[in-house]
């Protein structure tokens, strides 16, 4: 028979566990839901914001309201930079629905072709 101390560990392992499962499975629902959005969209303006973090990069256009979440697949074309390292404020991005290419068309009018990552749902 378990003690009371014991009967506390079992249940805070088993709330632990369960509280991760929960969090993997509505972490995965973002994931694919984030992942639809950007590849069945058809993205085409000015820069707004963007940001990078260990989940992706993330983008705003000034013709949506919506962030647009995606990862660069590195290329040695530019330097194994990521699409974060090279676009500023104010460059326009094209990308049209279920393209595997997204534009950034600099300031100055450079133009970079980044693919990115076909994320698999999880």
């Amino acid at each position: 028979m378990l003690s009371k101390k014991e009967y506390w560990k079992f249940g805070l392992v088993i709330t632990f566990l369960m509280s991760a499962c929960v969090l993997e499975y509505f972490a995965g629902r973002i994931y694919k839901r984030d992942n639809e959005i950007f590849d069945s969209a058809k993205i085409s303006g000015r820069l707004l914001e963007f940001s990078q973090s260990s989940g992706g990069e993330r983008i705003r256009v000034n013709t949506s309201n919506l962030f647009y979440r995606f990862q660069t697949e590195l290329d040695q074309r530019y330097n194994y930079k990521q699409f974060t390292d090279v676009a500023e404020i104010g460059d326009s991005v094209n990308k049209e629905p279920f393209s595997e290419t997204l534009s950034l068309i600099k300031k100055s009018g450079q133009n970079y072709y980044f693919t990115f990552e076909k994320r698999k749902s999880k």
